[in-house]
């Protein structure tokens, strides 16, 4: 008998329950869609901060700087969180903490208004924050509802179903609420609230039917203690898995490029190119359904 045949596999999770789990892509995409790449990036940048005779450069560096200190709190403090809900079997806790943090913030993005530069960017800088976060969390549970084999199939359809969310949430937006103009500023200001309502219902199936499995360890030393061990333990064992090093360093700048194009593109298309609000709102379509038809492809 093999190693690999005498470790249980882990048991394919209720279809109520995998369809909870997916519901939270379903729902945080109005955030990642709304307010980072379609609607508010554009509006933060074009109306308010705008062009002050300096081609949108100093807008589009205040944007790049909101989003990149809130992926370097990430990186710093996700290590950090992801020891402690291990240790307490915390998982659901700390997903709802960032989910409820995410959904105030971005609700305050209403009051964001032209000419206050340093309320947008602490609004975008703990939103994403809260975001990202969240974004780790949903992805913990998901060594629980199946076995190795099924998890491609799984998390592809969590990230098809996300982009659906996004059709549904934008769409609306970009039809109801218009395009984000300085003229159109009174209706396209209500993209926060919108997009934090949005999210606020839509992942309640979440909270409601994944289940926190794992058994809590003992209080004893801080918390703050318990992560530093286990962190510098994970650290020190990296030495032993070097594939895994170069996987971990590698994916941290490809997808650091990835979350440039998410963070740009409408602003490009917007600054640059001269979108108007037809071929934006194709452009948007087309990524939307490619995006989801290429989650479930791969996923299986």
């Amino acid at each position: 008998m093999s190693l690999t045949d005498a470790v249980p596999k882990t048991p394919r999770a209720s279809r109520k329950e995998i369809f909870g789990w997916a519901m939270f892509d379903f729902a945080n995409q109005a955030y990642t869609l709304l307010i980072i790449t379609v609607v508010f990036g554009e509006l933060f940048t074009t109306v308010i901060v705008g062009d002050r005779g300096d081609g949108f450069r100093l807008a589009n560096f205040l944007w790049s700087l909101a989003l990149a200190v809130s992926y370097l709190l990430v990186v710093v403090t996700g290590p950090l969180c992801g020891a402690v809900m291990d240790y307490q079997a915390a998982k659901k806790r700390f997903l709802f903490v960032s989910y409820l943090a995410t959904v105030a913030t971005t609700a305050m993005l209403y009051f964001v208004a032209p000419g206050y530069v340093l309320l947008g960017l602490l609004l975008i800088v703990v939103s994403n924050y809260a975001y990202s976060m969240g974004e780790s969390f949903i992805a913990a549970f998901l060594p629980d509802l199946g076995p190795p084999e099924d998890l491609g199939k799984i998390s592809g359809f969590g990230w098809a179903l996300g982009y659906v969310g996004g059709l549904f949430a934008a769409g609306f937006t970009l039809v109801v609420l218009g395009e984000a103009t300085a003229e159109n500023f009174e209706r396209i200001r209500w993209v926060g609230p919108f997009a934090a309502a949005f999210f606020l219902v839509t992942a309640i199936p979440t909270f409601l039917w994944v289940r926190e499995r794992g058994t809590p360890q003992p209080p004893g030393k801080p918390y703050r203690e318990i992560a530093w061990e286990r962190v510098s333990t994970t650290l020190h064992e990296l030495r032993r898995f070097r594939d895994l090093g170069i996987f971990l360093v590698s994916l941290l700048f490809s997808m650091a490029g990835v979350y440039i194009i998410i963070a740009f593109a409408f602003i490009y298309g917007a600054q640059v190119i001269g979108w108007d609000e037809s071929i934006r709102n194709l452009m948007f379509i087309i990524v939307q359904i490619t995006a989801a038809a290429g989650a479930l492809g791969f996923g299986f």
